[in-house]
């Protein structure tokens, strides 16, 4: 299997790379459309902590951001931050849904 059919595989560069997998394009585009909520939402689908992964986190989706090829890497952990200070300002909650409890062992 060549490189080029393996990196079809994923949707970003940035998302591949993440070690949780989140949907960068995907939140950066909410954020882009003034959906903050719906951006801290999608965050929150694969990360419980975006707080402090936005304070923390050694950001290597930035060095294969592809906007570097244009001028310069998204600021991705900084937009993770706002978004997660925006919710929390707003006291935004997200709660994933939870399947019911089977009875069967």
């Amino acid at each position: 299997m060549s490189a080029a059919v393996c990196q079809a595989m994923f949707k970003a560069a940035c998302q591949h790379t993440c070690p949780v997998g989140i949907d960068v394009p995907g939140y950066i585009s909410l954020i882009k459309e003034g959906k903050y909520s719906e951006a801290y939402c999608l965050i929150m689908q694969t990360n419980p902590f975006p707080s402090v992964c936005g304070r923390v986190c050694n950001h290597p989706c930035e060095t294969k951001c592809r906007r570097a090829q244009i001028d310069e890497p998204m600021a991705i952990r900084e937009l993770k931050r706002f978004v997660a200070d925006y919710a929390n300002k707003l006291g935004i909650e997200y709660f994933p849904s939870v399947l019911p409890r089977r009875r069967k062992k």
